[in-house]
């Protein structure tokens, strides 16, 4: 059936939101499938997946050592306070020998990495063990911090986990919205499957998923596509902001977004593999379209593995980003349609 979303719809963990069937062959919206479970967005429709405060997050805590690639215990300054099943950033400040810089060429990123503009490179990761100041994480280190850029650790609040949404359409041509049509945040082994979406609002961040301080998501076999309104920070397709680690997506269908994927903010350990990403495109035309490995300082240690590509940029608007891996992509420099299409 059909469904008039007007509010935000929240998920819950350990729960499922699936629709009838799975997007397949077509028809795709805005045309219509009967077989289908479709969301029309009112103006304030949204499926949001938790939420974040910082003022829920702890104070940055000091690490003395285990700080280097590969280690999965951080020996800390007493009096951590740190507790099996906390989530953690890791972080430590601009390294000026990479560089790493919230400088960019139009701008200075003042809420890049963990919102401050200075802990740019930050890696999420889950406490699962405790001995006096020795702490034990789920993940080992992607990279190596420096004792002279005092890297540092700081407990992080998830208010979400294990939820899913599948085999829906979010159709947002009914009216527009003024809010992303899927929205992660403070969340953790999330997924979105199986998904369309279409149509995204003219707000400002209205992407067809956004996700911001959440670890290990899974976006997989869906489309996201069109936009009212494709200028500057509108219509994205999937948007990283601020820290993320750990997530997956795979084989997607991005088109007519200005930027199909975006690191704005940072990211570490997300994978982008086997996607199909074509006929991005801006309204203002003062700023090329394209998917983006990097618009804000400073994402690292990601990989992008066997997707087709139309244009890919990595760009430095708000800063830097460095040690991503391109690997097996296709990109052949043309889009299919010189204007976005319906579909």
């Amino acid at each position: 059936g059909t469904y008039l979303i007007t509010a935000n719809l929240q998920m819950k963990s350990n729960v499922v939101l699936r629709g009838a069937t799975p997007i397949g062959s077509g028809p795709f919206l805005p045309n219509a499938d009967s077989t289908a479970t479709t969301f029309k967005f009112g103006a304030s429709g949204e499926i949001t997946f938790g939420n974040y405060s910082t003022s829920n997050w702890g104070a940055q805590k000091s690490i003395t050592s285990g700080y280097t690639k590969g280690s999965t215990v951080l020996t800390m300054a007493a009096g951590h306070g740190f507790v099996p099943g906390n989530w953690l950033m890791v972080s430590e400040q601009p390294d000026p020998a990479v560089p790493v810089t919230a400088n960019g060429d139009d701008g200075n990123c003042t809420w890049c990495g963990e919102t401050d503009g200075v802990h740019l490179m930050v890696q999420i990761v889950q406490v699962t063990a405790v001995s006096g100041n020795n702490v034990t994480i789920s993940r080992p280190l992607y990279y190596t911090f420096q004792s002279g850029l005092a890297p540092v650790a700081r407990t992080m609040s998830m208010v979400i986990t294990q939820a899913g949404l599948e085999n829906v359409r979010l159709d947002g041509s009914y009216t527009d919205h003024q809010n992303p049509f899927i929205y992660m945040a403070g969340s953790t082994f999330c997924w979105v499957k199986g998904v369309e979406t279409y149509d995204a609002g003219s707000q400002a961040k209205n992407s067809h998923v956004e996700s911001e301080f959440a670890y290990g998501s899974e976006i997989r076999d869906s489309y996201f596509h069109f936009g009212r309104d494709s200028s500057s920070d509108h219509n994205y397709g999937i948007a990283f902001l601020f820290a993320n680690s750990d997530h997956k997506v795979e084989n997607n269908i991005l088109r007519n977004n200005r930027h199909s994927t975006d690191m704005e903010g940072g990211g570490s350990g997300i994978v982008i593999l086997y996607n199909y990403i074509n006929d991005n495109y801006t309204d203002d035309l003062s700023y090329l379209g394209s998917a983006r490995a990097n618009h804000g300082a400073h994402p690292y240690m990601n990989l992008y593995e066997g997707n087709i590509y139309s244009h890919i940029t990595a760009d430095s608007y708000w800063g830097s980003s460095s040690h991503n891996v391109f690997f097996r992509n296709w990109l052949w420099g043309n889009e299919t349609s010189p204007v976005a299409p319906s579909i």
